[in-house]
């Protein structure tokens, strides 16, 4: 038997060409379609080339000459697919772009006094000289107050004057580094004395007077003119530190930011209720967040008790916040858009002036440093109790040193 024939062949001389091997013969081409080879008009003899051997359809050909459909419709959709991710590429360029330059470039616009600073503090051509060390401004570094009011929702009036448009119960300073090396939090006690402005009805200025820092929220509007505010009272305090932006949230956007990161789960360092017990790890849902953020016996007849009740109650936030931010970010690395997502979501209840370009510029920042072993810095002072309520006394000659490390570099 020559190679090629079949051996139940009985047209043997006609089954394969004999310098063809079977095994490489093509009989996609002349099989491809049932159709075709049955049907007369198919076939055509020029291109048969054998006595035996179907050509291809003219379909196949046909096909072959204008292309796949499918094909085409593939290359389109690629095709809209890499002009869309262009596209998206390049707004966010853009927004970086925009939101860098606004962060970089504006500081909240409000007046305060001249600062007062240590007696040991010495000021040349812009750098501090403290203990004969030089220290220069970390003039790229952004600052933004963040703060937690305890109010249901936020103002929506503008009556400024009354006291009664809130209070910033949460008050911390997110400082970052653009070069993504590291974000701070310095938290400050709510109880700390410091100047407060008072203004009339008109906005007009009236004078300023020792109080609770929480307070200055309060003296504004509830919105925009709290925010800027409680700047003046946190930059007397902070010996000028610039603030860039700032964000104020009410009581309602809390539990709707931490059902957003999936609940947060902890270890309660302190029992509050049957369901928050001392040491038995949980995840905070829903109003449970308020109850272990907020609670603290302020009214309890022992003064010791009411002295530090904040004191504890800023443990178990630092606790929180923590767990929280940790939480987003680990969210935001595997989900580039769940800032904006966040950000979107929470707008109802917030009052800030960070924009959405401002936003991808700093989760940009927060991506490139990330968070490592994030922790909480504080204000260092002593809560004592004052004449009705606690009140927490800054230790100035402590604080300057930490302004120092946290905001400038040694030359």
């Amino acid at each position: 038997m020559r190679y090629g024939q079949l051996p139940d062949d009985p047209d043997r001389d006609n089954a394969y060409p004999e310098d063809q091997p079977f095994d490489t013969y093509n009989l996609e081409e002349a099989w491809e379609e049932e159709g075709d080879w049955q049907d007369a008009d198919a076939w055509d003899g020029e291109d048969a080339g054998l006595s035996g051997r179907p050509a291809r359809s003219r379909r196949i050909r046909e096909r072959e000459k204008n292309g796949s459909p499918i094909l085409k419709a593939v290359v389109i959709i690629l095709f809209i697919l890499i002009v869309l991710i262009f596209a998206a590429a390049a707004f966010f360029m853009i927004g970086r772009q925009r939101g860098k330059k606004a962060l970089s470039e504006a500081v909240v616009p409000v007046e305060v006094e001249e600062i007062v600073l240590p007696e040991e503090v010495e000021i040349k051509e812009g750098a501090i000289v403290y203990n004969g060390q030089t220290w220069l401004p970390d003039e790229d570094r952004i600052n933004i107050l963040l703060m937690g009011l305890d109010v249901r929702t936020i103002n929506t009036d503008d009556t400024v004057g009354a006291g009664n448009s809130g209070q910033a119960d949460v008050i911390l300073i997110a400082s970052l580094d653009p070069g993504g090396e590291d974000t701070r939090l310095i938290s400050i006690n709510r109880d700390s004395i410091v100047d407060v402005n008072i203004y009339a009805a008109n906005r007009s200025y009236l004078y300023s007077k020792p109080m609770h820092i929480c307070l200055a929220y309060g003296y504004g509007d509830g919105r925009e003119f709290s925010c800027e505010n409680m700047i003046r009272s946190v930059q007397r305090l902070m010996y000028g530190v610039p603030i860039h932006a700032y964000a104020a949230m009410d009581l309602e956007g809390l539990s709707v930011l931490n059902d957003l990161a999936g609940g947060v789960t902890l270890t309660p360092i302190e029992t509050l209720s049957n369901e928050i017990v001392e040491g038995q790890q949980m995840t905070l849902t829903g109003k449970q967040v308020e109850k272990y953020i907020r609670s603290r016996d302020s009214e309890n007849p022992d003064p010791e008790v009411a002295r530090t009740g904040n004191l504890k109650r800023m443990e178990r936030q630092k606790q929180y916040f923590i767990r929280l931010l940790s939480q987003m970010f680990e969210k935001m690395k595997s989900e580039p858009s769940y800032a904006l997502k966040i950000y979107n979501a929470m707008k109802g209840y917030m009052v800030t002036d960070i924009s959405a370009d401002r936003l991808t510029y700093l989760s940009e920042i927060i991506l490139r440093g990330g968070m490592g072993d994030l922790s909480i810095a504080a204000v260092p002072g002593e809560a004592v109790m004052g004449e009705v309520y606690a009140e927490y006394h800054v230790d100035d000659a402590a604080l300057f040193p930490l302004i120092l490390e946290w905001f400038y570099h040694a030359e």
